[in-house]
């Protein structure tokens, strides 16, 4: 696959997973206040910064 189409893909991919962190993100918000609300969104906050490391790394080291 050349790299423009695989650019694409990966743009696409990326697009849909923060749609994903979106929609939880929403759902989440919607519960009530609980400690297992809280423990939800730190979850979420955890798995968006390993999400932004792992674009950072893919799409800005490529030098």
């Amino acid at each position: 696959m050349s790299d423009g189409l695989q650019e694409a893909d990966d743009a696409a991919t990326v697009e849909e997973l923060l749609g994903l962190l979106v929609s939880i993100l929403a759902s989440v918000r919607r519960l009530p206040r609980a400690p297992e609300r809280d423990a939800a969104l730190r979850q979420i906050r955890e798995f968006q910064t390993r999400v932004g490391v792992v674009l950072l790394e893919r799409f800005y080291d490529k030098e």
